[in-house]
């Protein structure tokens, strides 16, 4: 049996494999909920994404690291060739 693994996020970069994740507290509280999100992050991250997780506070607010992190990721020539589907 294969299984499938899916996940919504908030924005991707697919060229590059890079996602943005913008994560507000209410609905990342709570000791299940840091579970589930540490074992997605581990699935995308073992499927080649590289991971940038953000507040919306932060993307508000003070949003210059978000984006000097972003544009060091989405580089040109950084790009990534897409993973082959299994």
């Amino acid at each position: 049996r294969t299984s499938t693994f899916r996940a919504r996020v908030d924005f991707a970069w697919p060229d590059w494999r890079v996602l943005l994740e913008v994560d507000g507290f209410g609905p990342h509280s709570g000791a299940r909920r840091f579970y589930i999100d540490r074992h997605r992050r581990n699935q995308l991250e073992a499927l080649g994404w590289r991971v940038v997780t953000t507040t919306q506070r932060e993307v508000s607010d003070d949003n210059a690291a978000v984006f000097a992190v972003l544009r060091m990721l989405l580089a040109p020539g950084l790009a990534r060739p897409a993973l082959a589907q299994q």
